[in-house]
């Protein structure tokens, strides 16, 4: 029987920078439901988009992190960036 085993590991950077996507989808979400109940704060929604933004930006930022080779790099730097 073959068996393979596949380790992925992580640093406790990539740990804290998914941890802090996470918070900034999550604020994100909860700042765009509550845009949801009163449309005329434009703020509310802003804030709303800014911390999406900035989720997709960490995990673009994990993505180059990760990347092993100058071609990794490249792979990485293709994905769309909010800035």
């Amino acid at each position: 029987m073959l068996t393979v085993t596949m380790r992925i590991w992580m640093s406790w950077v990539g740990y804290i920078w998914s941890i802090t996507a996470g918070i900034c989808l999550t604020f994100g979400s909860v700042h765009f439901l509550l845009w949801l109940k009163r449309r005329d704060s434009w703020a509310i929604l802003a804030l709303s988009i800014a911390a999406t933004a900035a989720a997709g930006q960490a995990t673009v930022d994990l993505l180059l992190l990760r990347a092993e080779t100058p071609s990794g790099l490249e792979t990485g730097a293709d994905a769309p960036v909010a800035a």
